[in-house]
């Protein structure tokens, strides 16, 4: 895992306390023997102070600054967890302290070390926006940036932007394009840059969001590239070659009278699931590449349904009929009607259009079977059959 600078580490952790040691109080007493032993790098120790004013001092002028230590402590112990636990408990108890920020630090900082990056990114946006001290605010901002840049993929950066407003919005969307150019997804980029209003920007960004969609909408000048994982080979060819002359039939008509081209690019995966996914990062890898379609193969499918997922580009099940399939994601799409909607449809011609109550089944005791058995009684009974 890639780390931010220190810098962007630094909680501004500033008690604004005035204690007389000269007449200590046991709990002043004990809260000062926190912070020495914090101090120190002694944290066991410290958070023992500070827990242990909490329980014996519950009216303490100082138990919300101790609580606020007891989960810095914890994240300095590397208890990132704890320390989660104590910053959200601190910001529930004491909604209205001065101490809030410092704790939205800890609570960013804790999510961020367990690898919650969306969560310290949204709690980042709070402190943001809500830190009176400029300094805060410049800090944050660009802790957000860097998280972006270093450990954030694009699924996590689209998840959490519209926690952010205005110029920090983007700000983060021309960030989010930036990756998607990385990654060679152009059309992406410039899908992300067409909803960046360039006036929210600050003016040395409007510079690189202009150059950014000059060198995005250049490159996708020519041809649209498509890639296929056809089973030429193998046990699956009987369903993969029919598939890929349709494919091409399909693109040679289009190719004929529109513009822009399409070029596909096959590849056999042999009819082997390991290499249908090492097929499928060869083309996903390619620059350029709009759209993918295959493998025929149902498994097969999925397995490459999830890469493109992951890079973000469209994928077309051609003919494999397993449900579910689109939930793997928004660019999952699936031609062929799945096997539940199917059952589904059958069943409610037959009640509905036939006015049929009884049925008696004839199904191969399969996978296939027992799933054709379980949607058409299910929709037969939810019809009254």
């Amino acid at each position: 895992m890639k780390t931010l600078p220190g810098s962007f580490f630094a909680i501004m952790m500033i008690l604004p306390l005035s204690l007389s040691w000269a007449q200590k109080k046991p709990d002043e007493d004990l809260f000062r023997k926190g912070l020495e032993n914090y101090r120190n790098g002694n944290y066991s120790e410290a958070g023992q102070a500070f827990t242990g004013l909490q329980a014996e001092f519950p009216a303490s002028s100082l138990r919300s600054a101790s609580a606020v230590m007891t989960a810095k402590t914890f994240l300095s112990l590397g208890y990132y967890y704890k320390s989660r636990q104590a910053a959200g408990k601190f910001l529930a108890d004491y909604p209205v302290s001065g101490y809030r920020i410092q704790a939205m630090w800890v609570l960013a900082q804790s999510a961020y070390r367990s690898g919650d990056f969306r969560s310290a990114f949204i709690t980042m946006e709070h402190v943001r926006k809500n830190a009176q001290n400029p300094s805060s605010q410049k800090t944050a901002d660009s802790m957000m940036i860097q998280m972006i840049r270093h450990v954030m993929t694009v699924d996590d950066v689209s998840a959490v932007i519209d926690s952010a407003e205005g110029a920090m919005r983007a700000k983060i969307q021309l960030e989010l394009a930036l990756k998607y150019e990385s990654m060679n997804r152009r059309a992406k980029a410039l899908s992300v840059i067409s909803g960046i209003p360039a006036a929210s920007l600050p003016k040395p960004l409007r510079k690189d969001l202009l150059t950014l969609q000059n060198r995005a909408s250049a490159a996708q000048e020519g041809a649209v590239h498509i890639g296929v994982i056809a089973s030429l080979t193998g046990d699956d060819s009987d369903i993969g070659i029919p598939m890929l002359e349709g494919i091409a039939l399909a693109v040679n008509r289009y190719n004929q009278n529109q513009e822009p081209k399409i070029k596909l690019h096959v590849l056999d995966d042999h009819s082997d699931i390991i290499t249908s996914v090492k097929k499928a990062r060869e083309l996903l890898d390619s620059d350029r590449l709009s759209l993918m379609i295959g493998p025929p193969g149902g498994y097969a499918m999925i397995a490459v349904a999830a890469e493109a997922q992951r890079y973000r580009v469209p994928v077309i099940s051609p003919n494999t009929a397993l449900n579910r399939l689109t939930e793997l994601g928004d660019n999952v799409y699936q031609a062929n009607i799945d096997r539940d909607m199917r059952f589904q449809i059958l069943a409610d011609f037959a009640v509905r259009e036939k006015q049929l109550k009884t049925f008696a089944i004839l199904a191969p005791s399969d996978e296939y079977g027992d799933e054709a058995v379980k949607s058409f009684s299910r929709k037969v009974r939810s019809l009254g059959g």
